[in-house]
């Protein structure tokens, strides 16, 4: 993997709980429960390009 920096400016989109029990910037609960795309040893954060993508994910979820 080679990784670059960007020039390009990015938006990403990520919904939280309204108590901020669980921190937007925080990858704990993909530790704790991993996804798709990652094992409980690579934590990651979720996002979404969009926000109505961000919103149906959370929905589903």
């Amino acid at each position: 993997m080679i990784v670059q920096k960007s020039d390009r400016v990015l938006t990403c989109y990520r919904i939280g709980d309204p108590d901020g029990a669980f921190p937007i910037y925080d990858a704990e609960g993909a530790r704790l429960y991993p996804g798709r795309w990652n094992t409980h040893t690579s934590p990651i954060i979720y996002t979404s390009e969009h926000y109505s993508t961000a919103l149906l994910e959370k929905l589903v979820h």
